[in-house]
C-alpha cells in the first residue's frame, strides 16, 4: 500500500488551513547569537520545527501560542501574552552529540510573569524572518549539526515583542488633558480722569462759594444798625430811617 500520495494531500490541506487563518501582525526584534538584530514585523521566529516552538504572523503560525515543557507538562502561552522569549544554548559536547542544543527557554509574559521550561523537540533548527521598515526581508537560518563547519552565529537567541515601537523624543512634554492654560500678559488700566456725575456732593475740605446778600438781607456779624435813605414821592424830601438789625444765631 502506497501512503505517499495520501500524505501529500494531507500536507496540502494543512497548508490551506494555515493560509485561511488571519494572524495579526507582530512587531518586534530578534537577536542572533552573533549579536545581529533585526527589527520590524516578525513573520517567523522559531527555535525548532514544531507548533509552539516560535512566534510570528506567518500563516504557518496560525496555532497562536508558544509552548515549553514544565515538570513534564506542556505550558502554552498565547502570542498576545508574550513579551519576549529567550533560549539558553548549550555548547557542543559528548552528551549532546557535539551539537548546539537548547538547555532552557524562558517565556516572559507582558504582565512580567515567566514560564521557564525545556523544548520538547529534537531538531534545533532556528529560523528568523523579519520584514523591516524599508520593506526588505531579513532572513537567518541555522541547523545545528555536528559538522565542524557549523557556524552557531546565526542561531536565534531572543525574540522581543513590541521593541520596535516608536519612542517619543526626549524633552517633549504633553500637557495633561483638560488643563487650561491662562494667557500670559499684563492688563493695563485705562488712563484718564473720571468726572463725577452732576449733583455729587463735593469732597470734604472744599469751601462753598461766597454768596453776596441781596438788598434788605441781614447778615449775622454785620453792623447792628442799618441806615436807609428814602425820597418822599409827594414832596421830594429825603427821609433817613435807622433800623436796628442786630441778630443772634438761633434768635
Amino acid at each position: 500500500m502506497r501512503l505517499t500520495p495520501i500524505l501529500a494531500v494531507l500536507s496540502l490541506l494543512a497548508v490551506g488551513v494555515c493560509v485561511a487563518q488571519d494572524v495579526p501582525e507582530i512587531t518586534g526584534k530578534v537577536t542572533l547569537m552573533n549579536a545581529t538584530t533585526y527589527e520590524g514585523v516578525i513573520e517567523v521566529a522559531e527555535f525548532g520545527v514544531k507548533p509552539g516552538a516560535g512566534i510570528g504572523c506567518d500563516p504557518s503560525m496560525a496555532h497562536g501560542y508558544m509552548s515549553v515543557m514544565v515538570d513534564g507538562q506542556e505550558a502554552k502561552v498565547p502570542f498576545a501574552e508574550v513579551a519576549s522569549a529567550e533560549a539558553k544554548w548549550k555548547p557542543p559536547g559528548p552528551e549532546t552529540g557535539n551539537k548546539w542544543t537548547i538547555e532552557t527557554i524562558t517565556i516572559t509574559r507582558k504582565d512580567g510573569t515567566q514560564v521557564v521550561g525545556t523544548p520538547d523537540w529534537m531538531l534545533f533548527v532556528t529560523t528568523a524572518r523579519v520584514r523591516q521598515a524599508d520593506g526588505t526581508i531579513a532572513r537567518a537560518y541555522a541547523f545545528s549539526s555536528a559538522s565542524p563547519d557549523f557556524d552557531p552565529g546565526t542561531l536565534l537567541v531572543k525574540v522581543e515583542i513590541g521593541s520596535a515601537a516608536t519612542t517619543p523624543p526626549t524633552g517633549t512634554t504633553t500637557p495633561p488633558t483638560g488643563t487650561t492654560t491662562e494667557p500670559t500678559g499684563t492688563t493695563t488700566e485705562p488712563t484718564g480722569t473720571t468726572t463725577p456725575p452732576t449733583g455729587t456732593t463735593p469732597p470734604t475740605g472744599v469751601e462753598p462759594p461766597v454768596t453776596t446778600p441781596g438788598p434788605g438781607t441781614a447778615v449775622v456779624g454785620a453792623p447792628s444798625q442799618l441806615t436807609l435813605t428814602v425820597v418822599c414821592p409827594k414832596c421830594g424830601e429825603k427821609i433817613t430811617i435807622v433800623v436796628d438789625v442786630s441778630a443772634k444765631p438761633g434768635g
